[in-house]
């Protein structure tokens, strides 16, 4: 980990990072950025890493959140000395340590064995363990680590000898998957450290035991991993006391790597990744795959039809545990249900319901209740929330997870709009009753350049007043379009001239057989018996064409198919002053004869099922198929000779 410190504006980094959390933690105003809080540049298919090179600090210099290296989310820490066997200090003493620092002579303050690298790598670094040759060999620069620090004093960044315990809360993601932890300098009468992952309600994932790796040796700690942890605890040293007869853990940690994913098909906004305005509320956020800006705004309604607040777009941390008494009526929007050992309250998310809120989902945007973004409450009175895709052009939209619309606040819905202001689609939200959690198809409505969310009905609601709390999570976009269902099958040419009248007619033909086929002056079964003399591309194209016709009367196609018919049927239909511009006589007015095979090519290899949803195996209307298909291969083989 390469250390990295810029200078931010205060206001630009506070707002970056410390509003997306408790609301309850108001302390969280007041304090001062440390590292780098880069703009979320993100990419698809990768691990987030806690590199602590950008993290907060509170009122006494020690640290309280950590972000990782994709995201503004903040992740809250705590650091705890141990003070007696098993018994750890209240005071947190979260701090940062430079393990790039020269080895200092003397070392006065026990501190060469938490630098990296080793000195047999070029740093300052110094004990066995972490020496050449070693398996815990300390071989690279980490930059910034996190330790439990040894005095209340944060301005002396020494690790703490007696050890203790460090916390750190991912309830603003919802849960995460934890992949790997680095710990330097275990000796061998430090044995007994561990890393104890938790899930909802507190439950105990996994433990995994930390190795002695020596004096300055590093061990990259595999976490197996583990979905669903809520919060991690690192011990640093046994509970008790050690072999030396004392208190022992001195150590560091780094890179924290977590929610290590495949590439996705979709892109998703989960409000992870957001960068704020000066006056604290989101400017813009950015989905998990791109660094694209999504600009956002929300405006509380002060009014029927009337939205005139000014813009209090935020970040809700739906993970917190139910605030009792529920002071700021936030239990609704928490996520998920206490039935589900969440911190959720309200019929509509209970078990059992339609509408059951039975996941994490850490982060959520609401329409802040107030103009002080600190204060993360949704908005008793509803509004509107908008959504500018601008700078990707463009997107298709999937759905949106949509939190607590109660029976009087319904009327709220999504408008999609396009690119010239037109309105592309309309969805209404469903009642799903308090704390209830629904997902809105959006159809996959693609050419979307805003879309805007009503939360509540326009006007008064049936409870007398203004309505419309709740907060919405997961805008899932872009997303491929579905694969091609295939239905039916395809007939050649052949069948198609030979089922065309009498007893073996297929009903496909309709009054289609009789009717006059464009510019050619015969009728289509009348063309279907010309052969194509002289290589006539004409009628080599429009055999092929009205059997793929009668096909896709009965039967699916394909988007190459689709697109290649479009064009032959401009080509026949092509007119000038009330004639037929391309004729059998004279077929190359407007599309050279190359381009007319080719059309006919790809539709006899959907015609005989070489694409599409294949070749029927049999004649399902009464005829003998496989006798017509081989007339129609000898019919094919005199084509292809006139093309010659």
């Amino acid at each position: 980990m390469k250390t990295r410190l810029s200078k931010f504006s205060w206001l630009l980094a506070v707002a970056t990072v410390l509003f997306g959390c408790n609301p309850e933690e108001e302390e969280l105003t007041e304090q001062q950025i440390r590292g780098e809080l880069s703009e979320n540049t993100t990419t698809g298919g990768t691990c987030e890493t806690v590199t602590f090179d950008k993290y907060t600090v509170g009122k006494d210099g020690f640290v309280n959140a950590v972000m990782s290296d994709q995201a503004s989310t903040p992740i809250y820490v705590s650091a705890y000395r141990r003070t007696a066997p098993n018994t750890y200090a209240s005071t947190n003493v979260a701090n940062i340590f430079n393990s790039a620092q020269p080895t200092p002579i003397p070392d006065v303050n026990e501190i060469d064995d938490i630098l990296t690298p080793h000195k047999d790598f070029g740093g300052g670094g110094v004990g066995a363990g972490g020496a050449k040759g070693s398996a815990y060999a300390n071989n690279a620069p980490l930059g910034n680590l996190m330790i439990i620090n040894r005095t209340n004093d944060a301005s002396k960044a020494y690790d703490s000898n007696s050890g203790g315990k460090m916390v750190f809360d991912f309830s603003g993601y919802g849960t995460v998957t934890l992949s790997y932890i680095t710990v330097l300098d275990v000796d061998s009468y430090e044995k007994g450290g561990k890393v104890v992952l938790y899930g909802l309600g507190g439950k105990v994932l996994k433990t995994v035991e930390l190795q002695v790796s020596g004096d300055n040796g590093k061990q990259v700690v595999n976490l197996g991993n583990t979905a669903g942890v809520v919060k991690m605890e690192v011990y640093l040293g046994p509970g008790g006391i050690s072999p030396n007869g004392k208190l022992s853990g001195s150590g560091a940690i780094d890179n924290i790597v977590f929610n290590c994913m495949p590439p996705q098909e979709c892109e998703t906004i989960t409000f992870n990744r957001y960068v704020r305005g000066t006056d604290g509320f989101i400017s813009y956020v950015t989905s998990d795959q791109s660094t694209k800006p999504i600009y956002v705004s929300a405006y509380r309604r002060t009014a029927p039809n009337t939205y005139n607040s000014p813009d209090v777009a935020n970040i809700f941390n739906s993970g917190q545990p139910t605030p009792i008494p529920d002071v700021n009526q936030i239990d609704d929007i928490l996520t998920p249900n206490q039935d589900f050992s969440g911190g959720g309250v309200g019929e509509g998310g209970e078990a059992g319901s339609k509408y059951a809120n039975d996941m994490p989902l850490g982060n959520t945007f609401i329409i802040n209740r107030t103009n002080n973004p600190a204060q993360a409450y949704d908005s008793n009175t509803g509004g509107k929330m908008e959504f500018n895709f601008s700078s990707y052009g463009t997107v298709s939209l999937t759905s949106v997870t949509v939190i607590d619309v109660d029976s009087y606040e319904a009327g709220g819905r999504v408008v999609l709009y396009g690119s010239g202001g037109n309105v592309l689609k309309t969805v209404m939200f469903q009642v799903s009753g308090d704390n209830g959690k629904q997902i809105v198809d959006l159809g996959g409505t693609s050419g979307v350049a805003r879309m805007v969310i009503y939360l509540g009905p326009d006007g008064i609601s049936p409870n007398g007043n203004l309505s419309g709390s709740g907060t919405i999570d997961n805008i899932v976009f872009n997303c491929p379009p579905p694969p091609p269902t295939h239905y039916g099958c395809t007939y050649t040419q052949g069948y198609w001239k030979n089922h065309a009248t009498g007893k073996k007619r297929d009903a496909t033909w309709g009054d289609l057989a009789d009717t006059y086929f464009y510019g050619s002056g015969l009728t289509y079964l009348q063309l279907l018996n010309t052969p194509p003399k002289g290589g006539n591309a004409y009628i080599i194209l429009a055999h092929q064409y009205i059997a793929a016709k009668l096909n896709m009367m009965q039967a699916s196609s394909t988007p190459e198919v689709d697109a290649a018919f479009a064009a032959a049927t401009a080509y026949f239909s092509a007119t000038a002053g009330g004639n037929y511009r391309n004729t059998i006589s004279n077929p190359y007015v407007t599309v050279q004869r190359s381009t007319l095979i080719s059309w006919s090519e790809l539709f006899t290899r959907y015609n005989e099922g070489h694409i599409g949803p294949g070749h029927c195996d049999k004649d399902d209307n009464g005829g003998g198929g496989k006798d017509d298909d081989k007339k129609d291969k000898d019919k094919g083989k005199k084509d292809k000779k006139d093309k010659k």
